[in-house]
């Protein structure tokens, strides 16, 4: 018989190591691209934390616990500790890291900061930066189902934003045939975010979406849509359950989303209610998000 977790009168530890498997699932756009950038440019992109920030002193004491993917994901690792009771260190000055996915613990963090924190045995510790836009999958987690790799060909992107103080941010994905052994024939969608918060008038944020390389041998995956946009630190930008999205299209149409606002985890979510195989990302001229 499946153990209960330790406090958590509900959930076995089948149910938290599902849960990791299907985060994980829900990262792989973002690894795969990071992935194949680092197959095509020899360059690394799962490191230790001084790899990025060579220059800071602490991003060298317990490597083993603070960890990147990427330039835009910090991975916690809450290696054995009796009580449960972590240090993770978050870097760079005027960055501000939020969890990804919060559980228990909702609070983002300062770059250049070093947190006490005690962490569940049935919490994942990651976290997106400020500035930077990642590509994510399976929405909020909560309709995943028994997903695999082969299954995410099917299932369009949320597009997870994480506004910076100057209320912009950026990103980008990679797509290929999946087994192509030319390199060259990818796929390189990139996201640019810019909006303000003005004293007089409504808080906006509008991103673009440009296709810089098309030359991914696939191109109708629906893991090429866009299902939901997720804004992170919603009150840089004063989002709330009454804040909209609109979608222009280059072929004119456009669109508009549900709003699903977790006040408790600070999160703006737009999600789409058109179409369930979302919209071509090459497709999208404009989106606007306004307060």
């Amino acid at each position: 018989k499946d153990k209960l977790i330790a406090g958590q009168a509900h959930e076995t530890y089948t149910d938290f190591i599902r849960e990791m498997a299907i985060k994980r699932y829900a990262l792989h756009r973002y690894h795969y691209s990071w992935a194949h950038k680092a197959s095509s440019e020899g360059i690394a992109y799962f490191t230790p934390l001084f790899y990025r920030y060579p220059e800071d002193p602490e991003a060298y004491k317990r490597v083993e616990e603070n960890i990147m993917i990427g330039d835009a994901v910090k991975v916690s690792a809450a290696l054995t500790d009796a009580t449960n009771t972590f240090n993770f260190y978050f870097p760079e000055k005027g960055a501000l890291w939020c969890p990804i996915w919060p559980k228990y613990t909702t609070d983002c963090y300062k770059g250049q900061s070093r947190e006490v924190v005690k962490v569940a045995e049935d919490e994942s510790f990651v976290h997106i930066k400020s500035g930077t836009i990642i590509p994510l999958q399976l929405g909020d987690l909560s309709s995943a189902g028994g997903k695999n790799i082969e299954a995410l060909k099917n299932t369009p992107i949320d597009l997870a934003i994480h506004p910076n103080s100057k209320y912009s941010a950026k990103g980008w994905a990679r797509y290929d045939g999946g087994d192509t052994m030319n390199m060259d024939a990818y796929t390189e969608f990139t996201f640019n975010a810019t909006g303000a918060n003005p004293f007089l008038g409504k808080a906006y944020l509008d991103i673009d979406i440009q296709a810089e390389k098309d030359d991914s041998i696939i191109k109708n995956d629906w893991n090429q849509r866009l299902r939901s946009v997720v804004i992170y630190n919603a009150k840089v930008l004063s989002l709330g359950k009454n804040s909209k999205i609109e979608i222009k299209t280059r072929s004119g149409t456009v669109y508009k989303m549900l709003t699903v606002y977790e006040s408790n985890n600070n999160i703006c979510r737009f999600v789409a209610q058109f179409d369930n195989k979302g919209i071509e990302l090459r497709d999208i001229e404009h989106m606007k998000i306004s307060a």
